[in-house]
């Protein structure tokens, strides 16, 4: 369904129009469904109408979908006609059905579902001792100039986004001695910076926390408070929002400059796979956030 904006008290009407002589008209016939499609033009309040009559002159059941071209794709009405049919024909086969007994999905659309789900593959053996960023660094070297990275304007290669990793991992270092299971909070907007924000912080040794902007302050004071996050890395407009904390501070929009001047290859690994990798904290909903390792 496409993008929309409405003011209707509902967004789909159901119409029956009950005949009740054409049970008695075609009581003892043989029962069976046809379907077709046609399309016509016509003007109506509603964003999708299905309007169901009996005919006593054609002895079956007629159902009629009117739906707006600019807010329904064809496909997406046709796929919802195959499934009423589909239905339909299972119910006139078996008019004692039981709802759990139905299928709702035409064999060509279950089709279309198994061949998408399709996907089993045979994965090489990974070593035990093999951490994410190592794993990824085997990437780079599979599909160095290939789209890891795509946020608006930017791409970024497997090659560029690991070699700024790497670059932003040894300034974490220079500025910041860090140990294995150190915590670094990143309280960022969705974009590349993030991506190598996170597998920068791996490189170095340490965990990730991510914060989402949105928070109110006093939950990403709790979060900063329950982890003792040694260092955060943050976009420069929420530095403000970070003013009474003494951790050190990362505005990685300004910084470019600065982690251009370090090295850009892979760096001998900080830490193994047994060692934490990120601390994501639930919603607080019914009390304090909890942390989950």
């Amino acid at each position: 369904m496409k993008e929309r904006v409405t003011h209707n008290l509902f967004d789909w009407l159901f119409a029956y129009k009950d005949n009740s002589i054409l049970q008695s008209e075609i009581e003892g016939k043989e029962k069976s469904i046809d379907y077709e499609t046609k399309y016509t033009v016509e003007k109506f309040d509603y964003p999708l109408v299905v309007i169901a009559y009996e005919s006593v002159e054609t002895e079956c059941i007629t159902i009629v979908q009117k739906y707006p071209g600019e807010l329904f794709e064809s496909q997406t009405i046709d796929n919802i006609l195959g499934v009423a049919n589909e239905i339909l024909s299972q119910i006139v086969d078996n008019p004692v059905s039981q709802i759990s007994d139905l299928h709702l999905l035409p064999k060509k659309q279950l089709q279309m579902i198994e061949e998408w789900n399709d996907t089993a593959t045979d994965f090489p053996e990974l070593n035990t001792t093999t951490t994410l960023h190592e794993l990824f660094e085997e990437q780079v070297e599979k599909s160095s100039d290939k789209i890891a990275v795509v946020y608006e304007n930017v791409q970024l290669t497997y090659r560029e986004l690991n070699e700024s990793a790497n670059q932003l991992a040894r300034y974490l270092r220079s500025i910041c001695y860090i140990h294995p299971d150190d915590l670094i909070a990143l309280l960022l907007d969705k974009s590349e910076l993030m991506i190598i924000s996170i597998l920068s912080v791996w490189k170095s040794g340490a965990a990730y926390i991510p914060i989402d902007p949105s928070y109110p302050d006093e939950r990403i004071q709790f979060i900063l408070q329950d982890t003792k996050a040694k260092v955060i890395i943050t976009n420069k407009k929420y530095l403000t929002r970070l003013e009474s904390y003494s951790m050190i501070k990362i505005d990685v929009d300004s910084i470019r400059s600065i982690i251009n001047g370090h090295n850009k290859t892979n760096m001998s690994p900080m830490c193994s796979c047994t060692n934490l990798a990120y601390i994501i904290y639930t919603s607080g909903t019914t009390g304090k956030p909890k942390s989950v390792l």
